[in-house]
């Protein structure tokens, strides 16, 4: 039997894209010959071990790092002034520790998972290891693991890029202090690794800062991050109204992906003759007070629903009228919803704030222009906007076979 440790901070229960990913593949591509075991962060509520049907959980992690599960439940009936004030120091101290703090907040993660994940490796004899990123922590992680293990392989997985992220695309730690060591020790973890995963947006800029490199790098696509047959099966939400409901899913943040601009040029539909509701469903981070700000626009109403389970996120995508992409102003990381926009048939409202955005070529490549309107920056056609939001679109097959999770296991695990 293959034996296989996967290391990565973030795994079920937690929402995130990396989560996600590793998931589905792991769901997918595992077989009866395969034994996957997942190294990943320990939080109240969860066991320190968990037996599944590919092989075992472990998590650890620093008391510091430690969260509380249920938090958000126990704290729904308390004193509303409290809560805001407490998310306010909370916001202060993150920012005094992300001055200092390396690689990333998962720093003191390291620790009890290399000594875990040693501790796996001598029982257990891994063919391969995997560690992924975000956040970066991971690959150390994997390093000093693979270096009690020679014969291991071992994998370095980049969904979200490091040393290549500037300062102005919210990177993992402050470039500004820490620019040239993120540089050296990334360069140090992809020398060690037997092979480099990257997604093809990150792929330009990362031959630059590692041209000596790419004999074991290989470009993956962007995954579909959920069930063909899940989605086939789930209810559109109802929303009970006749107007246009467009509907964004995803997290919002102030440096790389804005509300603003777009929320900007929404606010001139309200002059037409139809009822427009925006829906934002995940977390609105550094952005609440900003979206509440267009709240007030005739026949617009912008709703807010917080972060939803998956299945929830599908039925709020099946029953959108319209779906919208903001892009990130980071180039080299593309969304992993835009997959699954483009798996749900729907249109789609894509904003960018330059020409030529990853967002923009990816909706061109797979043959789905016909069905996106591109907004670059603030110019638009408010007319043409309407036009496409209230207007029929003919449905079309596309082919998303290579960005199924058993395909891009593949490049993990063969």
């Amino acid at each position: 039997m293959r034996k296989v440790l996967l290391v990565h901070y973030f795994y079920k229960p937690f929402s995130s894209n990396q989560s996600f990913r590793y998931e589905s593949i792991i769901e997918n591509y595992h077989n009866e010959n395969m034994r996957i075991d997942i190294l990943t962060s320990k939080h109240k509520g969860l066991p320190d071990v968990e037996e599944t049907e590919c092989g075992f959980i472990y998590r650890v992690n620093s008391k510091l790092l430690i969260k509380d599960l249920e938090k958000v439940d126990k704290d729904k009936n308390s004193n509303k002034e409290r809560k805001n004030l407490k998310v306010k120091l909370t916001n202060i101290v993150k920012q005094l520790v992300y001055k200092v703090v390396w690689p990333d907040f998962a720093g003191l993660w390291i620790f009890p998972a290399i000594i875990k994940g040693r501790q796996l490796a001598r029982v257990e004899n891994y063919d391969l290891i995997i560690s992924g990123s975000f956040p970066f922590s991971s690959h150390i992680v994997g390093y000093f693991i693979k270096g009690k293990n020679k014969e291991s392989r071992w994998v370095v997985d980049y969904l979200d890029p490091f040393s290549i992220i500037k300062h102005n695309e919210n990177p993992s730690n402050n470039t500004k202090i820490f620019r040239g060591l993120n540089k050296i020790v990334e360069k140090q973890i992809n020398r060690s690794a037997d092979k480099i995963i990257i997604l093809k947006e990150a792929f330009t800029a990362f031959k630059d800062y590692f041209p000596d490199l790419l004999e074991k790098t290989t470009i993956a696509p962007p995954m579909l991050g959920i069930n063909p047959n899940k989605f086939y099966n789930t209810k559109p939400i109802d929303f009970s109204n006749k107007g246009v409901n467009i509907v964004f899913i995803g997290s919002l943040y102030k440096s790389i992906r804005n509300p603003e601009p777009i929320l900007r040029i929404i606010q001139e539909l309200s002059n037409y003759d139809c009822d427009i509701y925006v829906h934002f469903v995940g977390d609105l981070k550094d952005c609440k007070d900003l979206v509440q700000k267009y709240n007030t626009m005739n026949r617009i109403k912008i709703i807010t629903h917080g972060k939803v389970s998956r299945d929830k996120a599908i039925s709020f995508m099946k029953g959108a009228d319209v779906l919208l992409n903001i892009s990130n102003s980071s180039q080299v990381q593309l969304p992993g919803k835009v997959v699954e926009y483009a798996f749900s048939k729907k249109k789609i409202i894509n904003h960018s704030l330059n020409e030529n955005s990853n967002t923009s070529l990816f909706f061109e490549e797979i043959g789905l222009s016909d069905k996106v309107f591109n907004i670059i920056g603030n110019n638009c056609s408010i007319d043409s906007l309407y036009d496409f939001i209230t207007s029929s679109v003919v449905e079309k097959e596309i082919d998303m076979e290579k960005f199924l999770p058993e395909n891009i296991g593949k490049i993990y695990f063969e």
